[in-house]
């Protein structure tokens, strides 16, 4: 089964202590990538709703120009979530939440087994993330992009996969600004992606990628 892009929201509330997000419409094994940007490392805690299932994924500390951490998880779906709410509290600066829903990756195990997650922390200038490598093909290549202060992004692309269509982006200017964009495309093949690479204004940036895995074909299918 492909997988396809379904849908994303962004943080509703633009405060420096806490973010929601209200969670679209879903079919049971939809992936549900939550990933957020915060002008802090502080740890925050996940509730609403759907506050249980997450698995977290990347959880990084970048420091440069400014300190800031990345965080991202991931939760399989049950059941249609169409307006039911996420929140991550506890926060203690500026902070940007986005959510993107995924249908066709794989239902049970590791749904990022394909290929081992990569972030770094990227110098002024240096709008490149390193390449991955994937075991399975025609997985979703995602690329997340984060800034404190807050700054747009565009022109995602990787070698393997050539232009990546941006998913989500969120600017938050509450508190010490901070941003955070998601980008993907499928991979049709197996093995090296090439760098992944986007345009924004000069600055230290994070950035991480990792690859959704499919849902096998039912043998006969």
């Amino acid at each position: 089964m492909a997988i396809t892009f379904v849908s994303s929201v962004l943080s509703s509330n633009n405060t420096t202590i806490a973010f929601t997000l209200t969670l679209p419409a879903t079919v049971a094994n939809d992936l549900l990538v939550m990933e957020y940007c915060h002008r802090s490392t502080q740890n925050g805690a996940i509730i609403g709703n759907i506050s249980t299932g997450w698995t977290s994924f990347v959880d990084r500390r970048f420091s440069g120009a400014s300190t800031f951490s990345g965080k991202a998880y991931w939760h399989r779906t049950s059941s249609n979530y169409l307006g039911l709410t996420t929140a991550v509290t506890s926060l203690i600066n500026s902070s940007a939440g986005i959510c993107t829903v995924y249908r066709g990756v794989a239902a049970t195990g590791n749904p990022l087994g394909s290929a081992t997650v990569s972030s770094e922390y990227n110098t002024s200038g240096n709008e490149t993330q390193g390449q991955i490598s994937t075991s399975t093909a025609d997985c979703m290549i995602c690329l997340t992009v984060a800034n404190s202060p807050d700054l747009a992004v565009s022109g995602q692309s990787s070698v393997a996969t050539g232009s990546m269509t941006e998913r989500a982006e969120l600017l938050n200017t509450g508190g010490t600004d901070t941003s955070i964009s998601h980008a993907s495309a499928l991979f049709s093949a197996t093995g090296n992606t090439g760098a992944l690479v986007w345009a924004q204004t000069n600055a230290s940036s994070a950035s991480w990628a990792y690859a959704l895995t499919p849902e096998p074909v039912a043998a006969g299918g």
